[in-house]
Formats: C-alpha cells, structure tokens, sequence
C-alpha cells in the first residue's frame, strides 16, 4: 500500500470517526437542566435545577444556587442518579423530588457528566 493510499485510508476513518462524535454526543451540552453536586454532613448528592429555576434563584454558578439555598432555608429540588434507559444506555436521571434545607448543604459544586442529563419534563410517570 502506498503512503498516498494510507493517508486517504486513515483520512476517511479519522472522518468517520469525528463525524460519530457529533452525532452521539454533542460537544456543548444543550440540556436544559444543569446539575450541581450537594455536599451534606450525610452524603453527597446530585440535585438538578432547570434553566428556569435558576433563572428564579437569580443564579448563574454554584455560588448563587448555594447563595439562594442559604437565603431560601429550604429548597425544592429533583435528587438525580444514573440509570439505563429504554436502549440501555446510561443517562443522569430525575430519581426523586427532595427539600434541601440550607443548614444541611455544606458546600455547593458545578456536576460535569459525559451522560445524558434527562430533563424532568421528560420523565414518563408509572
């Protein structure tokens, strides 16, 4: 094989390849919900607020959710966990609802995950 047919060979896979990475996944999160990590005394949990909750909060980061926790004293917010989904691949899903009282939330982080985020809205009910 010559150095020409390599390069086209490794040319149309490396394409291939890209072209599967912006289907599958897209290289900016478009969810509308936004998770956030909650540390307690407790455990750590994953809560997720809609674009329109944070919007309500006045927030933009993790700084102004743990603010309006602190402000509020108890929160209403979807508890969220992976699961399977119908094809069987993984995604960040609602699990519960769950009041967040701001004397249990210790600190509040910004959640990066390379999973779907399903948006309550989404959710079939049983």
């Amino acid at each position: 094989m010559s150095v020409r047919s390599r390069q086209t060979v490794l040319g149309i896979g490396f394409a291939g390849l890209m072209l599967q990475m912006v289907v599958q996944e897209p290289l900016f999160s478009t969810s509308n919900v936004e998770l956030f990590k909650v540390v307690t005394p407790r455990d750590t949990l994953v809560i997720g607020l809609s674009r329109n909750e944070l919007e309500d909060m006045h927030a933009h980061g993790a700084e102004d959710v743990a603010r309006a926790i602190s402000n509020a004293g108890t929160v209403n917010v979807w508890q969220y966990g992976i699961r399977r989904n119908a094809a069987g691949d993984l995604e960040q899903a609602p699990v519960k609802q769950i009041g967040l009282m701001s004397a249990a939330a210790l600190r509040v982080e910004a959640y990066d995950t390379p999973l779907k985020v399903v948006p309550v809205s989404d959710m079939q009910v049983h």
